[in-house]
């Protein structure tokens, strides 16, 4: 916009009429405008308005370091300074506390993302959205279970009666969805390699599993398996956003940061065609809630993914 501005006047003094010029100069001089006031209407507005829109700037940005860069370190780094920032709105830090809470706990830091959580949840308004948030999320890592971030219903409680053959095999898939799940990948130079592969394997085999429910060609089961494949292969890409091991040297940590960051981008686009495919189930009600679940994770995805690019936004089939 400022360039359009300078461009705007540029082009009017060059085409200004130099006699015009030559009058004005000849004019005695107006008495200079005052700047506002400290404390005045507009200055205070302008202020507000970079309240809201730096911090929601950073907080874009530490989104897309740790999604699409994998880079965690910087995430966290962003993340905390917003926290800790008493100049931004008390909501913006609330946010920023839930995002770095969910880095910490995926970085196996429980105690640390713990007072994050209770932090943010002093910071959100009594009723909000925020607060709820904060507090079903402190239950969850209390409770020490990794299925409270599976998108959907949780595993195990689905039950599609009217399935037949193919609800049965759904149910077997879960199993493995929950086995998956329970791989917790943990910076340690020591076991990194094998919790990679054994995360991989338990993914390999749920996604097996899941395709054979697909197979049977039943509306309902196979979009609740597009479904848990999209949850699986988003989460797959989270879990590898890691801080990697100090140990290493640099060009080691170089290196697996790149294989990391490569993966997990990967991992992200399948998550996101996998929900695509699912809103494009036939057969299925305009409401089902799977399809919720594939909408609402599939937006943000996209955002990530294809910032500025062609809408694919999910559509309801």
């Amino acid at each position: 916009m400022r360039w359009v501005v300078l461009i705007v006047l540029c082009g009017g003094a060059c085409n200004a009429d130099p006699r015009a010029t030559s009058e004005e100069q000849q004019k005695p001089a107006s008495a200079p405008t005052r700047a506002p006031a400290l404390g005045s209407p507009q200055k205070g507005k302008d202020r507000n308005q970079r309240a809201k829109l730096e911090p929601m700037e950073r907080l874009l940005a530490a989104h897309h370091l740790r999604r699409v860069r994998g880079d965690a370190r910087g995430a966290r780094r962003v993340l905390e300074s917003m926290v800790a920032d008493r100049e931004i709105l008390a909501s913006i830090r609330a946010r920023a506390g839930l995002a770095l809470a969910d880095l910490l706990e995926l970085q196996g830091a429980r105690r640390e993302a713990l007072s994050v959580l209770e932090r943010a949840r002093r910071l959100a308004s009594v009723g909000s959205d925020l607060r709820s948030a904060a507090e079903k999320r402190r239950a969850s890592i209390l409770s020490a279970t990794p299925l409270a971030d599976v998108p959907g219903p949780t595993p195990g409680t689905v039950r599609l009666t009217q399935a037949g053959r193919a609800g049965v095999a759904f149910q077997g898939a879960e199993r493995l969805l929950v086995a998956f799940y329970r791989v917790v990948l943990r910076p340690r130079i020591e076991t990194i390699d094998r919790a990679r592969a054994a995360k991989r394997r338990a993914l390999g085999r749920a996604v097996v599993a899941y395709g054979r429910v697909i197979k049977l060609r039943n509306s309902e089961a196979t979009l609740a398996a597009r479904c848990r494949l999209g949850s699986m292969y988003q989460h797959m890409a989270e879990a590898l956003a890691f801080d990697r091991p100090p140990e290493l040297l640099p060009a080691a940590a170089r290196r697996l940061s790149r294989e990391l960051r490569e993966e997990s981008a990967s991992y992200l686009r399948r998550a996101l065609e996998s929900y695509r495919v699912a809103l494009k189930t036939k057969g299925v009600a305009a409401g089902a809630p799977w399809l919720k679940v594939a909408r609402r994770q599939a937006l943000p995805l996209a955002q990530v993914l294809e910032p500025g690019g062609k809408k694919k936004g999910p559509q309801t089939p």
